[in-house]
């Protein structure tokens, strides 16, 4: 069981009722009986009775699974919303134990594998909501950048069945693209440049895992349209329909980077740099990020990460310094106990009392991969202490495999981030972040 949440229940508090001892008699007297009409009559009201307290005992084992499952889910709800601490964490013994890292991503892996199975077609749930059950509709943003970290896990374990999910999450991506070349939402008719930028991660991906020539002609198509819709200034909407832009953008701009690098096209890498150099003006002193007066840790983590792996790939040491800035003033804003808030305002004031646990996440990616940039100490133990603080909401021992595993929204679960939710993009930033703790030189690609 992890840290402070989830219960095993002990032995059932129902038991059936027993079957009568007549009932191997009863089969002997069937067989072998030569007696009257009232004899044969009689074995067959008892077979009759018999049949009946069966039918019982099966209604009452499925009543008492049905509770026991509703039992546990309470409990570990209850539990949710109860106050994490540096006690509990440390009752799991998380970053320090490889196995216990290994554990919790092998659970969180299931949990995806389990959120694809339940729509059918090849993509993946948008979340679990414990009282309306998973989302019907698979999420093309979300299922585009988890195709990497499928690929990830096949490599690191050698299980052939990452990669094959992997690869029919590209096919579905494939086939809700729109003409245009864009992804839309989960309305699957309004395009949206962020949408589709992460699917374009997932097509780079398995293009280069499979050199199968379909996946790089709809990342190129996918590029295409996001050519179209930059403006001068060098931001992109939101969609077509709206004026809004945002600095979130910077993970589109790192994925165009990518496919220049496989398609050399240099339209991709310039219209990348436009939209980064964009970003670059919009981050204050302070390190905020946004064009928003307040925000969550989820939308400013993209923009930090985005930035980062800019860095890496362009060589442009401003695009490192936006980041580092950023991560700095986070690192600041960190209780002892690992958590940041969910959201802020422009001066770093917290807004909600609860934390996002995949800005969480997503925060100490971004630490560490300026750990294993910098080889600062600092970047790698705020990482470790945020990564800790969600683990320890993670719930490994429940019986529900839409709760065993997942990351919810918020904590406490009803808190002001998706309330109410486990979260297929939260779930995939926590294997994110596990790998790089056991292995801070990897390379994300998503």
């Amino acid at each position: 069981m992890n840290g402070a949440v989830g219960h095993t229940l002990a032995a059932p508090f129902f038991v059936p009722p027993q079957l009568p001892i007549c009932y191997h008699r009863t089969v002997v007297v069937q067989q072998q009986h030569e007696g009257s009409v009232e004899e044969r009559e009689g074995v067959r009201t008892m077979i009759a009775k018999l049949k009946q307290k069966v039918a019982a005992c099966t209604i009452a084992l499925a009543i008492v699974i049905a509770t026991a499952w509703a039992v546990q889910d309470t409990l570990a709800l209850a539990e949710a919303d109860a106050p994490v601490t540096r006690d509990c964490l440390l009752q799991g013994g998380h970053t320090q134990n490889k196995e216990g890292l290994i554990l919790n991503r092998q659970h969180a892996a299931n949990w995806i594998l389990n959120a694809q199975k339940a729509t059918p077609n090849g993509g993946v749930s948008a979340w679990y909501n414990p009282s309306t059950g998973y989302c019907p509709t698979s999420y093309p943003e979300v299922t585009g950048y988890i195709i990497p970290t499928m690929f990830d896990l096949f490599h690191l374990t050698g299980q052939k069945d990452y990669r094959d999910v992997a690869i029919k999450m590209a096919d579905w991506i494939t086939s809700v693209q729109l003409p245009t070349g864009a992804v839309a939402a989960m309305d699957f008719s309004t395009p949206y440049v962020f949408d589709t930028g992460q699917c374009i991660s997932g097509w780079v991906r398995t293009y280069k895992e499979t050199k199968d020539a379909r996946y790089l002609e709809a990342a190129e198509k996918a590029a295409g349209w996001l050519v179209g819709m930059q403006r001068q200034d060098g931001s992109f909407p939101l969609t077509p329909f709206t004026r809004s832009t945002h600095t979130y953008h910077c993970r589109v701009s790192w994925m165009l980077l990518q496919l220049y690098e496989l398609a050399r096209n240099s339209v991709y890498k310039d219209v990348a740099v436009r939209n980064l150099d964009w970003a670059l003006g919009l981050q204050k002193p302070n390190g905020w990020c946004v064009p928003t007066s307040r925000e969550t840790t989820h939308f400013i983590a993209y923009a930090g990460r985005g930035m980062l792996e800019a860095s890496q790939i362009t060589g442009n040491k401003a695009y490192l310094v936006f980041a580092q800035r950023l991560a700095d003033a986070l690192i600041q804003l960190q209780l002892p106990n690992g958590m940041l808030y969910g959201e802020y305002d422009e001066a770093w004031r917290p807004v909600v009392e609860s934390s996002c646990l995949t800005g969480n996440l997503q925060t100490a990616i971004i630490w560490m991969r300026l750990y294993a940039i910098t080889g600062d100490e600092k970047y790698g133990e705020a990482a470790s202490k945020a990564v800790d603080y969600v683990l320890a909401t993670q719930n490994i021992a429940s019986l529900n495999p839409g709760i065993n595993g997942s990351i919810a929204g918020s904590h406490p679960l009803s808190g002001s981030y998706s309330p109410n939710t486990y979260l297929s993009w939260g779930t995939k930033f926590l294997i994110d972040a596990v790998n790089l703790l056991l292995d801070p030189k990897r390379v994300l690609s998503g």
